[in-house]
């Protein structure tokens, strides 16, 4: 019998403040990062991916379809082609919850 534990999650809400991470919120030196910052928001998102999968986020400010994503996206390690890392840098999360490509 094997047994593994839940990717972590943790949610801090308080007066004009939404943080969100779930995963590594590090990087290692093989892996790919992904930040999107808009400090006059104030907004901050980050993607943690290694070997092309979705290991970590980080998200601040109000994200509430992100957050989503992210919690769907970390814990099953979602492969991530090179057309969604394209979108997810340019600040569309949905590629987080988009079927795979049947190409990649």
């Amino acid at each position: 019998m094997s047994v593994t534990a839940d990717t972590p999650a943790t949610i801090l809400k308080g007066v004009g403040l939404e943080l969100f991470s779930i995963g590594r919120t590090e990087a290692e030196p093989h892996d790919d990062v992904i930040v999107i910052d808009r400090p006059t928001v104030p907004s901050y998102r980050r993607l943690v991916l290694s070997n092309g999968c979705v290991v970590g986020a980080t998200v601040l400010g109000h994200h509430p379809s992100d957050v989503t994503a992210a919690k769907t996206a970390v814990p099953k390690k979602v492969r991530i082609s090179p057309d969604a890392r394209a979108a997810l840098r340019s600040g569309d999360w949905s590629a987080l919850t988009a079927e795979p490509s049947p190409a990649f």
